[in-house]
Order: structure tokens, then sequence, then C-alpha cells
């Protein structure tokens, strides 16, 4: 069972997951760019690679469900995955379906270069800097994805990184 709530700057997410309850904070921004390429902007919004927090080029994904998605499936998995170490690039890969991360790293720089917005997303912390960057609305949310077959191979590859 699920349920949401929209507040201020995040959607909360309250799951009954099997015997435990789980409690989602999501924070979604988009942002406009302050530098030129991926690697200097994770710098200027200082993202560690502890923190869970991953940006991702408006281009890269087809809804703003495959975020609330991937946010999920890294609360419920990421504690079962060894695999990758950096929280936000893991976070990154199950937002949009990749399981290499050479792949998911390519994909982010190159569609950084030619998407002048991103998300800026945060998995139960609150990213720093937010210069140039706005809170997602609710219509947003509520948008129905265009295609479901993105939802689904996200969901398979949740369970082979695990």
């Amino acid at each position: 069972m699920l349920e949401w709530s929209f507040h201020e700057d995040y959607l909360e997410l309250d799951i009954k997951w099997r015997e435990t309850p789980i409690k989602i904070k999501v924070y979604v921004f988009l942002c406009s760019k302050l530098c030129e390429d991926l690697n200097s902007e994770v710098l200027t919004r200082e993202i560690k690679s502890t923190d869970a927090q991953v940006i991702i080029p408006v281009t890269s994904i087809s809804s703003i469900h495959q975020v609330v998605q991937g946010a999920v499936h890294y609360t419920i998995y990421s504690s079962r995955q060894r695999r990758i170490k950096n929280k936000g690039l893991l976070l990154g890969a199950l937002i949009l379906g990749y399981t290499q991360i050479d792949d998911l790293t390519s994909i982010l720089e190159k569609n950084f270069k030619i998407s002048p917005h991103y998300y800026l997303v945060g998995v139960d912390q609150r990213p720093r800097n937010l210069e140039k960057c706005y809170t997602l609305r609710l219509e947003d949310l509520l948008e129905k994805p265009t295609t479901m077959s993105t939802l689904v191979k996200n969901a398979y590859i949740a369970v082979t990184l695990i």
C-alpha cells in the first residue's frame, strides 16, 4: 500500500512494505545549469558520494514518475546492493534503468551537455546548493506517464542489481 503527500519542497511516501513500514522523503528540484560540464555541476551543487543525490538531465527521462520509482527502489534495495559505492550513482542507475555505471555516466554527461535544465534529486536529504532551482509542482507529479514500459524496465533493473 502506498500513500503520498506533497509538502513545500518534497514528496513524502509512506509504503506498507512487508512488516516494516517505509517512509521516504523525495526532493525533486528543476534546475538551470550553473556549469558547462556535469562534474563541475556536481561540485558546485556540493553533492558528495555519500549523499543519495543525483543530477538527472530533463532529456534523460520520459516521465517524472521514473524519479519517484527510482527513489522507492533506492530506499528498498540500497542496503542489499554492494557493487555501487556512490549513493548518487546508485540512485541515478535506479531512476534511469542502467546496470553499468560507465553507461550511466556516459548518458548523464551526454544529456547534460544538450539539456539546459535538469532534475536535482535527493532521497531523505535536501540538496544543499539550490541556486537557480525551483521546487517541482504538484501538477508535475499528477501528470500521467506517456508510457509504462520504462517503469516496468526499471523495476526489472532494480531487482537485477541486488
